[in-house]
């Protein structure tokens, strides 16, 4: 079970709903990720390679980045990806992190 005080969870001035343009592309950072993000996709088709593992991008999908993670992704032109996302960052030892990724259901 996750003990986290709420207080600990400190959103970052990163977070957005995007409609992703016919050639948007999330280019490996040459730095890996340095806060925690949750990506979701609303619609839209595509792929994204975490930490050297492929995934289809498909609505419902949904992922927590965590620090250090290397993250690339691109889509499909004709189905654009509408994705939410969030930065943040815990202040305080993290003992229990989910898995990065889950299809969520209604």
């Amino acid at each position: 079970m996750l003990h986290l005080n709420p207080e600990q969870f400190e959103l970052k001035p990163y977070f957005a709903t995007i409609h992703c343009e016919p050639g948007w592309q999330w280019r490996k950072r040459e730095a890996p990720m340095p806060n925690y993000d949750l990506f979701y996709v609303w619609r839209g088709k595509g792929n994204l390679k975490l930490n050297g593992k492929e995934y289809d991008l498909q609505p419902q999908s949904c992922f927590l980045f965590r620090p250090g993670d290397e993250i690339s992704a691109t889509h499909d032109p004709q189905h654009p990806l509408v994705i939410t996302y969030i930065h943040f960052r815990v202040n305080g030892q993290v003992t229990w992190i989910p898995q990065s990724y889950r299809s969520l259901r209604d």
